[in-house]
């Protein structure tokens, strides 16, 4: 069956969420109007849940095809619509988010990519993770200015990746073992911890994970590792023990184990 949409294919997105991760789905995608939209990128941390905004430019992809991006009237709200200009496309229907012409995410650190696929275009798309992600809590005296993380044993975290629309597995199209979060701004970290947040492909990592923090020009950098042997599940988010970056125990080439992980859902609450 062809569906063609003509002039306009409006997709809006309406999620839904819980914290304690006993959903089967975290986000669900409506063909239809009206309704409600949000995106899976974390905002600040409220009472223990993660709200979703959506940012401007912002698309998704079905089939391929591009919608068009956020406007900026709508960037920070949990609200929003994507138009299609013009589709054309058979089933299976497969949502990408963000969106790419080519099918393929690229996953860099810091975004939250998702899947989905139906037999129809009036029936409730539900959304799916392709990544997993770790939480750091730091505390400190030092300026943090990047964030970098490696899997020793050669497992590969980012880059670029195909997903199947049937199971949420990667293959490799451009892939690294490594990955840095360069900050917009250098913090300054103090007694209260911060949290820092990195997304990527997930797997059963030989060698564990190594996690870096370094100060502006790389002067200084603390190494922690965790996750040894262990396999890390997409649509996990993985807890680290709160832990320092500091002058005063700074000891170059030590490396800090982190062992003591924690897990959630990376499910939110509107």
């Amino acid at each position: 069956m062809k569906f063609k949409l003509f002039p306009i294919l409006t997709l809006l997105l309406a999620v839904s969420c819980s914290k304690d991760g006993n959903r089967d789905c975290a986000v669900q995608v409506h063909l239809s109007l009206p309704g409600t939209a949000t995106k899976v990128t974390l905002a600040d941390e409220d009472a223990g849940t993660f709200p979703m905004v959506w940012q401007e430019g912002d698309q998704v992809s079905l089939n391929g095809t591009m919608s068009g991006p956020m406007s900026a009237s709508l960037s920070g709200k949990d609200n929003a619509a994507f138009s299609f200009a013009d589709f054309s496309g058979s089933a299976p229907y497969n949502l990408l988010y963000p969106g790419a012409a080519s099918g393929q995410v690229n996953l860099d650190g810091k975004t939250i990519a998702l899947y989905s696929s139906a037999d129809n275009l009036d029936q409730v798309f539900c959304m799916h993770h392709l990544c997993c992600g770790v939480r750091l809590s730091l505390t400190g005296d030092l300026t943090l200015a990047s964030l970098s993380l490696s899997a020793p044993g050669g497992e590969k975290i980012s880059g670029r990746f195909t997903p199947s629309f049937t199971d949420g597995s990667l293959s490799e199209v451009s892939a690294n073992q490594s990955l840095t979060l360069d900050l917009e701004t250098p913090v300054a970290l103090s007694g209260t911890p911060l949290s820092f947040y990195l997304f990527f492909a997930p797997g059963t990592f030989s060698g564990g994970l190594s996690l870096k923090a370094l100060n502006p020009g790389g002067t200084i950098t603390r190494e922690w590792r965790f996750a040894t042997g262990r396999t890390l599940e997409k649509g996990k988010l993985y807890l680290l023990p709160e832990t320092a970056f500091t002058s005063r125990d700074w000891n170059d080439g030590c490396i800090v184990s982190l062992e003591g992980l924690t897990e959630d859902a990376i499910s939110f609450v509107l």
